[in-house]
């Protein structure tokens, strides 16, 4: 089930974008192929060689809007939401106009209200009024964002 909580939604919902220029002259070399490793590791969706490989980017090139959407996607696709929330926001610093960010920032919230609710219901009483509200937002969000997070293990923490 985890896999299709992956293709469902990080892969259909984290689309890519292309490379985009580096900015440093005397470092572009380098910084080209930093963001190709980088890339390379994501394709074939080695998400932590991907994840430090991005980190290593940004430390080069902290301008770089592409390494902190990617590092975004990378530690979405490991469940670290606060992690990725925290890369999409310094995207949305350094490019505010590309609307995948802000698609890929909602579904990340959208995922931990979810498991919030669902850590919420399991202290709650069943004979308690809030328990058919709290059921109720989480059946919402499971029809919006079609992932069931308790087949995850630990949800906080192509393209």
């Amino acid at each position: 089930m985890k896999t299709t909580f992956m293709v469902l939604l990080l892969t259909g919902l984290l689309g890519g974008c292309a490379v985009q220029s580096t900015g440093s002259e005397s470092g572009e070399g380098d910084a080209f192929a930093l963001v190709a490793n980088a890339d390379k590791a994501y394709g074939q969706s080695d998400w932590k060689t991907a994840e430090q490989a991005y980190r290593v980017v940004i430390a080069k090139v902290p301008n770089d809007g592409y390494a902190y959407f990617r590092l975004g996607n990378t530690l979405a696709k490991q469940y670290h939401f606060d992690g990725a929330v925290k890369a999409y926001q310094d995207a949305l610093l350094r490019d505010g106009k590309k609307t995948k960010i802000y698609n890929n920032l909602a579904m990340i919230h959208l995922l931990q209200a979810q498991s919030t609710l669902s850590a919420g219901l399991k202290t709650i009483p069943a004979r308690d009024g809030n328990a058919a509200q709290v059921k109720h937002m989480l059946w919402q969000l499971k029809k919006i964002t079609r992932v069931n997070l308790q087949e995850v293990k630990s949800p906080i923490s192509r393209q």
